[in-house]
C-alpha cells in the first residue's frame, strides 16, 4: 500500500521519494487507497505515515488546475489588505457588496461557497468556484470587488 513518507501539502506533485510501500491488513485499507500515486497532485493534506487515498489526489494534470474540483471555473482575484493569508488547497467563501438599487452599498452577500484556492501570488489568488456561481463571481470582479473568507 502507498503510504506518505513525509507530510504532503496540497499542490505537491508526488514523486517516488514522497511515498513508500508498506503492508497493511486488508481490513485496515480504505477502498480508495491508491497503489501508484506518483505524478499525481495532492488536493488535500496527507500526513506522513498515512495511506494515500484517491479522494486526496487530483484526477490528473499538473499545476494549479489539478486542485480544481470537477466542473469548477477559475478566477484570479486581486490581493488587497482584506485578503487573508492563503495557501493552495484552502477553501474560501466569496463575498460581494450588495447594491440596494440606490447606488449605495448595503452590506455584503456570499456569492460562492467553499471555493478552492488553486494558486497564490503576491498580486492574485486563483480560486475555483462551482459553475453555478461563476456568473456572479465574474460580475462582482468586473463591477466591484470581492472579499475572500477562509472556511474551516
Amino acid at each position: 500500500m502507498a503510504v506518505a513518507a513525509r507530510d504532503l501539502a496540497p499542490g505537491t506533485v508526488i514523486g517516488p521519494g514522497d511515498v513508500t510501500v508498506e503492508p497493511r491488513p486488508s481490513a485496515m485499507v480504505p477502498a480508495d487507497a491508491v497503489r501508484g500515486p506518483v505524478d499525481r497532485v495532492v488536493t488535500a493534506p496527507i500526513a506522513r505515515g498515512e495511506v494515500v487515498l484517491d479522494r486526496r489526489l487530483s484526477g490528473g494534470g499538473t499545476g494549479p488546475t489539478a486542485l480544481l474540483d470537477s466542473g469548477a471555473v477559475a478566477f484570479a482575484v486581486p490581493v488587497d489588505t482584506s485578503t487573508p493569508p492563503l495557501h493552495p488547497g484552502d477553501r474560501v467563501d466569496v463575498f460581494a457588496p450588495v447594491d440596494n438599487g440606490t447606488r449605495t452599498i448595503s452590506g455584503a452577500t456570499r456569492i460562492a461557497r467553499r471555493a478552492v484556492v488553486a494558486a497564490v501570488t503576491d498580486r492574485t489568488v486563483l480560486i475555483g468556484v462551482d459553475a453555478t456561481a461563476a456568473g456572479m463571481v465574474a460580475r462582482a470582479l468586473l463591477d466591484t470587488s470581492v472579499v475572500l473568507a477562509v472556511v474551516a
